[in-house]
């Protein structure tokens, strides 16, 4: 049986992240989630992947993303697997990087950056609150032996590696027909509403009155024509039944506070929809039992 060859992607072509979170977040949201946090920091290409592992002490998600050149790639910091043991947490530091496994299972890697070798330990035990059982300085020397044995034995690993595009076909084709049918009420509210110049809402959901008001103010003093981007989300917002707590407008940027006492709602809310949405954060009030998700929309695109 051939072997496979395999690609040690090297780590200048390496990003990691971090996303704070107020607790970890269901199986049924987290792609989409952290698809959402990445897309909105970096340059999507058509190979790119990621990586995540949630590091409970610290309710941070730790991601590595990079762009898969061959079929067969492998981030460089996985190399250091074979030099772990089962039941304990092995923390190898490169001078350029450091990586973190427990018991096998890669759960940090970060640039080292401006962190002294000597300080790595202390810096990831205080911010993460974990504790590190072993601590390998990796020379080049180390370095090849470590990658050479982990190529060796690279059949028997099975990594979680993420696509950050999802396959929309389905949801293109559904939103074309969405779409259409949006036009074509559009057209009869147009057609039956010509002499109406305010902006209304429904007085079923009346906590979306102001929200509506304070569009209509902003947009009457400026020139922009995305307006009726910011009253579809509008719409899909209440379609939801979710709170606005918040409401801001500045070069075309819809700046938002969602509140919900469903905190997977908010969720699924911000993942069906249909622009891309920037999570700043989603935090839990305890004042008001309520999730308060801030978010802002690119309402020109």
């Amino acid at each position: 049986m051939a072997t496979k060859t395999f690609e040690i992607i090297d780590f200048s072509k390496i990003q990691s992240f971090s996303v704070k979170v107020t607790e970890e977040i269901g199986e049924k949201y987290l792609l989409d989630f952290l698809r959402t946090s990445l897309e909105n920091q970096i340059d999507v290409g058509k190979n790119s992947k990621f990586y995540y592992h949630y590091i409970f002490s610290s309710l941070s998600y730790e991601i590595i993303y990079f762009n898969e050149s061959v079929k067969q790639s492998i981030p460089e910091p996985f190399i250091f697997i074979e030099e772990c043991g089962v039941d304990t947490k092995e923390l190898f530091i490169t001078q350029n990087y450091f990586c973190l496994f427990d018991s096998k299972v890669l759960i940090l890697y970060k640039d080292i950056q401006n962190i002294l070798q000597e300080d790595v330990q202390t810096y990831i035990e205080q911010l993460y609150k974990i504790k590190i059982d072993n601590v390998t300085l990796v020379d080049n020397e180390k370095y090849v032996q470590a990658k050479n044995k982990f190529l060796l034995q690279t059949q028997k690993y099975s990594f979680n590696f993420h696509p950050l595009k999802k396959d929309n076909s389905f949801k293109i084709f559904f939103l074309y027909f969405f779409l259409i049918s949006i036009a074509f009420l559009v057209l009869l509210y147009v057609t039956t509403n010509t002499e109406q110049h305010t902006i209304t809402k429904s007085e079923d959901i009346p906590l979306y009155e102001k929200g509506y008001k304070k569009l209509y103010s902003i947009y009457k003093k400026s020139e922009e024509k995305s307006i009726n981007s910011s009253i579809e989300f509008f719409d899909y917002i209440a379609s939801y039944n979710i709170f606005i707590e918040k409401l801001n407008y500045k070069n075309g940027i819809l700046n938002i506070i969602l509140e919900d006492t469903n905190r997977k709602k908010l969720l699924q809310t911000i993942s069906n929809y249909t622009k891309t949405i920037k999570v700043r954060s989603i935090q839990f009030d305890k004042s008001t039992n309520r999730y308060k998700m801030d978010i802002a929309i690119d309402v020109k695109k």
